[in-house]
């Protein structure tokens, strides 16, 4: 009788203590946190409104282009300033941060371009207005943060993509562990292209010598300028119109080890040289390349 008792009063205590535990948890969670499950930002904010210019019209997706900026007023310690490049089609975007000395209210970089809408375009011309730069924010590296900022928005022509001869090509070539400063070469021209077929050739000022060539019965040509096995000095880009009805619209890009991409457009009436390329910096990788059109 003693034990059935005391069984009864060990299964009261526990229900009892069942009863309990949601009480002292709702007073343990009325109580103050240590920490909140979502940041809130009460500061108030400063809303200020930059100016953004893009030195191109017009790029592909997964190449730089370079930007820049006016802040209307410095701050008293460093920040960071993000630039953001969004595929207006489907969202897809690319940031670009750079920091901003104190004091100084302009300020440069360059920002990829994000991916090509589902499908698209397809088209020599490309996408007119298919991705929008602006600057996104601000942030000051210390102290306080009171700040937002934004900016006008630029918008660019979304092109059709020749893979890695778009985009810079850093490549440890020979496997010893140093990158070699290539430039990525790219042409594209207006078809049709079973009408239009253009090839491209990279030849020395002399014509002594073809250092590169790229003549694929596809729509694109592309080619890659390794520096290091060059001299220093002058070449030149020519295209042979293989077969076409001129005029051929065209589109000559170089980008090189640092992101930079320049382009040389035009109409080709004939086989002609349409851009040089200046090497200097020997075999080292400390190499520059000037491209320019003819």
């Amino acid at each position: 009788m003693l034990l059935i008792a005391y069984k009864l009063f060990i299964m009261k205590s526990l229900k009892n203590l069942f009863l309990i535990l949601p009480a002292i948890s709702l007073m343990v969670s009325c109580g103050e946190d240590d920490y909140s499950e979502a940041y809130v930002d009460t500061e108030v904010k400063i809303a200020l409104v930059g100016t953004l210019t893009i030195n191109s019209t017009q790029a592909p997706p997964g190449q730089f282009v370079n930007f820049e900026a006016t802040m209307p007023q410095s701050f008293s310690v460093s920040s960071t300033v993000t630039v953001r490049a969004t595929n207006a089609d489907n969202g897809n975007y690319k940031v670009a941060m750079v920091q901003v000395p104190a004091g100084q209210t302009t300020l440069s970089g360059h920002v990829e371009m994000p991916a090509m809408s589902l499908g698209g375009p397809h088209d020599f011309f490309g996408l007119d207005n298919a991705v929008y730069v602006e600057i996104d924010g601000v942030a000051l590296n210390e102290g306080e943060d009171p700040y937002t900022l934004s900016s006008n928005r630029v918008y660019l022509t979304l092109l059709d993509n020749n893979g890695l001869y778009d985009v810079a090509y850093p490549a440890d070539y020979d496997g010893d562990g140093v990158i070699e400063p290539w430039l990525s070469l790219s042409l594209d021209w207006e078809g049709p292209y079973d009408v239009n077929d253009l090839d491209m050739y990279v030849i020395d000022e002399a014509w002594t010598t073809i250092y590169e060539d790229s003549w694929s019965t596809t729509r694109f040509e592309g080619d890659w300028f390794n520096g290091n096995w060059y001299p220093d000095g002058a070449y030149v880009v020519y295209v042979d119109i293989w077969f076409g009805e001129t005029p051929i619209s065209y589109r000559f890009t170089a980008t090189d080890h640092h992101n930079v991409t320049t382009v040389v457009t035009g109409e080709l009436e004939e086989s002609s040289i349409i851009a040089k390329i200046t090497k200097s910096g020997g075999d080292t990788n400390d190499i520059t390349y000037v491209v320019e059109p003819y």
